[in-house]
């Protein structure tokens, strides 16, 4: 497992390198307090609601830990039709449940391959690859081996 030092100037890089080599992403959505059967960030869900692969209701995120009151974790099948809703940010801090939803993983295989702990500005890979080594060195981001 590594830890991941993002540098702001990485996070496109890193996207497109999930985008090109993971099955699936998930976030999570808070539920709006006014409108329960509706998301905070309604118009995110309305993009990717034609492929949730799995949504359900949490009270602690199942990989990074982080408790929730009124949320879904819901992984997405990765299309490329939804490419662009990654570029509405900038920085991995983006997926902070304000900007764009919380705790952004990405999966391989239906295993957990990258996830991001979006109160800590933490980013885990696990199960990487000689591949990913050399995608991370060749776009110098520091990372940590656990």
């Amino acid at each position: 497992m590594l830890e991941i030092f993002f540098q702001k100037n990485a996070y496109h890089a890193i996207i497109d390198y999930a985008l090109e080599t993971c099955d699936s992403f998930s976030v999570v959505l808070e539920k709006d307090d006014t409108i329960h059967s509706q998301y905070v960030d309604q118009a995110f869900y309305d993009v990717i609601s034609g492929f949730v692969v799995e949504k359900k209701s949490i009270g602690t995120h199942p990989y990074s830990g982080t408790e929730f009151q009124d949320s879904d974790f819901i992984r997405i099948e990765n299309v490329k039709e939804l490419k662009s809703l990654f570029f509405k940010g900038t920085t991995l801090e983006d997926w902070n449940g304000e900007t764009l939803p919380q705790e952004l993983c990405f999966y391989r295989n239906d295993q957990i391959w990258f996830w991001y702990v979006s109160h800590e500005k933490l980013a885990f890979l696990r199960n990487e690859t000689s591949a990913d080594i050399d995608f991370l060195e060749k776009n110098k981001i520091e990372y940590f081996k656990f």
